[in-house]
């Protein structure tokens, strides 16, 4: 079927230069190749997976500092809302008291301490 087209198309040729005519290109309809994009779309996917699990498991560690961390807490005075400046000890009293059992948190290491707080 192919060769009696072909055929046709070259007799068709011959005749239109016989007369003179210029000859007019023939144009194959070639089938669209659609690109194969699955292999392009599936390496791409990977890597950039593997880059997420890069980053996972190496920015912590380069922000992570050898040094450990000194922690700090810091108690602000109470301040007397009673009219009566007598009771002025009260809240003096209540201060210290909390930075006494504070202290006291980092020289114990019995869990047995919280509960006496």
């Amino acid at each position: 079927m192919a060769n009696v087209v072909k055929e046709i198309i070259t007799a068709i040729k011959k005749h239109n230069q016989e007369d003179g005519e210029i000859p007019k290109e023939v144009v194959k309809a070639k089938p669209e190749h659609r690109k194969n994009l699955r292999p392009k779309i599936i390496i791409s996917s990977l890597l950039v997976l593997a880059l997420i699990v890069l980053g996972y498991f190496f920015i912590p560690k380069l922000s992570k500092s050898s040094e450990p961390i000194d922690k700090s807490i810091a108690v602000l005075p109470f301040v007397n809302l009673s009219n009566d400046p007598e009771q002025e000890y009260f809240s003096d009293g209540m201060v210290d008291e909390i930075l006494d059992r504070l202290f006291k948190v980092g020289e114990s290491n019995s869990p047995n301490f919280i509960n006496e707080i």
